[in-house]
């Protein structure tokens, strides 16, 4: 997940590139871990860095967008002449009269758990095991993901948006010899989307 300043400085580079007296730039980071179990044993756990960056120009009135995953001067350029393309390739949007001007300060959100943020892929096995290993007379499936996510946006008339979040999700499926359970959660915190406690919930005295 970038920063503040990271995220601004691809911004600045975007909407310098972009040649046009009206243009805006949206860039998203995410860092996210999924574990997923099936069988009580945990047989996949997937990492991922991704981020993009998307670009929209205005010309004579018509929009072009274009979207990168790369971030180099190159790249970035390239992709401001794709929107630009698109844009003389378009018809102006009526009723269209400028993009947003006002750059107002705007309310913190509690959207960011630093706890949640830190979760490893350790931390998410070890609880697990301890109720596969408790309850042997269940079946355990399931899943258990976690993400932090950056979002910056900004245009040429100097607006500017920073935010960060988190994600917990959890799913868990218990199963066995008089029926089956079936759990999920989502949440900003981990600690409130735990597939452990989910699956121990379904596992019997």
């Amino acid at each position: 997940m970038r920063s503040r300043s990271e995220s601004f400085a691809i911004l600045e580079r975007a909407l310098e590139a972009a040649g046009t007296e009206e243009a805006d730039a949206a860039f998203l980071s995410v860092d996210q871990n999924i574990s997923r179990f099936a069988n009580s044993q945990l047989h996949q756990n997937m990492s991922e860095e991704s981020a993009s960056l998307t670009m929209r120009v205005i010309v004579n009135g018509a929009m072009g967008v274009a979207t990168t995953t790369a971030f180099d001067a190159d790249e970035i350029a390239r992709t401001a002449d794709v929107a630009r393309e698109a844009a003389r390739h378009s018809g102006p949007v009526q009723g269209f009269r400028g993009l947003y001007r006002a750059n107002e300060p705007v309310p913190d959100v509690d959207s960011f758990d630093e706890a949640t943020a830190a979760v490893s892929a350790v931390d998410k096995a070890t609880p697990l095991r301890d109720i596969f290993a408790k309850s042997r007379e269940v079946l355990f499936a399931g899943s258990y993901a976690t993400a932090a996510t950056s979002v910056a946006c900004g245009n040429t008339h100097g607006v500017r948006r920073y935010a960060r979040m988190t994600h917990a999700d959890a799913t868990a499926i218990a199963i066995g010899g008089a029926g089956s359970g079936y759990a999920t959660r989502c949440a900003r915190r981990a600690s409130e989307a735990d597939v452990a406690r989910e699956a121990a919930r379904h596992s019997g005295p």
